[in-house]
């Protein structure tokens, strides 16, 4: 065919493609006409404006449903001002439907937003939302509660299908109604109208003034109950058996306190005690009388005049702990008090024999303050533990203690690593030097080798040899143990780096 047209004149070619073009246009419109009678299956139609930008989308969307969706409209213009009337505890909010220039809602409207605020002019945001009106007219109310009883400002919002906000509208301002005049009455209302846990804490008065009683329980039986007088407690007949007077502060129990650590437990007077027989505990808030506060611990024991006693403070200068009466010889006894008192820590182990924990023991003679452990035998020391030490008979026995490490001056731990590294063992009686060490600088003459701590300290100094333990010559030079506790080197010939010097069963002693 082309080439037919191409043989052919030219008037005769364009008279041709003209009707080429006529008959593709036909096609699409019988196409078009055709559409009215069509349908969708399982699509969508997209409607676009003249500048090829979406507008709506007709049959199935992408959430499954099926509709017409407006999509991209401008926003909204502002809608009319809303009317605002007052409500127990809040404003009425009404829109007519209509927008603020008179022009007609857009296809895509959807809704308003009500947005609530204190503040006059204020510019709607989350903060301020309250609600919306999906509908003019009847029906086209919110109600805003609560809100403060004070001027508040509401102000509309637009909102089309594609959640686009448009302008806000003029403000209405309102104030929420009060309870007032006839709305409740004495006695309107009742039990039945509130609601369980409606009355809460923040709903009372700081201070609550109840003009009769408050009454836990049976009225006129057991009962707890809060009154004019005070608190009262009262048993299934009704009778009085616990008070706490409020004009007087008193307290009255009328009955025994029992319970799973108590058995028959009796509050009499000003003492709180177990019971009245022989044996028995008691609670003495002492006597204006010069009888300090005490817990008195009566055993039932013949003989016995006064009870063991804890005591509060004995005399003002201590504490008195006594597990039997004193009055009872021969028996177990147990003071307690401070240093300088006549009641120190002791107890009678046996006829004769007298265990003494700090205090003053007198027991012994001379009398003597204590402040440590102590056993006597017939009113004679026999051995005593304080900060001294330990001692029998009154001669220092030595005590191991653990070993430690002397200060290094000049010297350091051995060259020679297979000796034992310095160290100083006290037992309280001798202090005996045990291993090896070198010196850190060759020197001929004199050197601070260590120091030794105060306590470990002789009372004069000594001057002992030491040994060279790294040669098979047995070079000894000379080390002095000073009262300051600085121990002293001394050589003619140079003392290296490299030897090592071996100071065991060096001692000295502490007394």
């Amino acid at each position: 065919m082309p080439r037919q047209l191409r043989q052919l004149p030219p008037d005769v070619t364009t008279l041709a493609r003209e009707v080429a073009d006529l008959r593709r246009q036909v096609r699409e419109l019988r196409a078009s006409r055709r559409l009215e009678h069509s349908s969708i299956s399982q699509g969508a139609l997209t409607i676009t404006d003249p500048d090829g930008t979406v507008r709506a989308i007709l049959g199935h969307q992408d959430d499954g449903s099926v509709a017409l969706v407006s999509v991209g409209g401008p926003p909204p213009g502002a809608p009319s001002p809303p009317v605002v009337t007052p409500s127990l505890g809040g404003l009425s909010v009404v829109w007519d439907g209509t927008l603020a220039d008179g022009s007609t809602l857009p296809a895509d409207f959807d809704h308003v937003a009500v947005h609530v605020s204190t503040s006059s002019g204020f510019t709607p945001s989350a903060a301020t939302f309250a609600g919306t009106i999906t509908r003019a007219g009847e029906g086209g109310r919110l109600p805003v509660v609560p809100l403060p009883y004070q001027t508040t400002y509401v102000r509309l919002v637009g909102v089309n299908t594609g959640g686009i906000d448009g302008p806000a509208s003029a403000q209405t301002a309102g104030v929420p109604a009060q309870v007032d005049g006839p709305d409740l009455t004495a006695g309107s209302v009742t039990a039945v109208a509130i609601a369980a846990g409606a009355v809460t804490a923040d709903k009372l008065e700081a201070i609550l003034a109840l003009v009769t009683r408050l009454v836990a329980g049976d009225p006129t039986g057991a009962r707890v109950e809060l009154n004019g007088d005070g608190l009262r407690v009262y048993n299934n007949t009704g009778a009085l058996t616990v008070s706490f007077d409020g004009a007087s502060g008193n307290a009255a129990f009328t009955g025994t306190i029992t319970g799973s650590d108590i058995s028959g437990g009796t509050i009499t007077g000003t003492l709180v005690q177990t019971g009245t027989g022989a044996q028995r505990v008691v609670l003495n808030p002492g006597t204006s009388g010069g009888q300090p506060p005490s817990l008195d611990i009566y055993t039932g024991a013949t003989g016995e005049a006064t009870p063991g006693r804890v005591i509060a403070a004995f005399g003002g200068d201590g504490a008195e702990v006594i597990l039997a009466s004193p009055q009872i010889e021969d028996g177990p006894q147990a003071y307690a008090g401070v240093a300088g008192t006549d009641h120190p820590m002791g107890y009678m182990l046996a006829d004769g024999v007298h265990l003494q924990v700090g205090g003053y023991n007198h027991l012994i003679d001379p009398q003597a303050v204590l402040a440590g452990l102590q056993v006597t035998i017939n009113n004679t020391e026999a051995l005593r533990l304080d900060a001294a030490g330990l001692s029998v008979a009154g001669r220092p026995v030595p005590v191991p203690q653990p070993p430690i490490t002397p200060t290094y001056a000049a010297w350091t731990t051995p060259q020679n690593t297979t000796y034992q590294t310095l160290r100083l063992i006290p037992d309280g009686v001798r202090v005996c030097l045990d291993g090896s060490a070198s010196t850190t600088t060759a020197f001929t003459g004199s050197q601070t080798a260590f120091t030794v701590p105060p306590e470990l300290c002789p009372k004069k100094d000594h001057y002992l040899g030491l040994v060279r333990a790294t040669s098979a010559d047995p070079r000894v030079i000379g080390c002095r143990i000073q009262a300051s506790g600085t121990v002293t080197v001394y050589a003619s010939t140079t003392v290296a780096t490299t030897d090592t010097w071996d100071f065991t069963d060096i001692s000295w002693t502490l007394i």
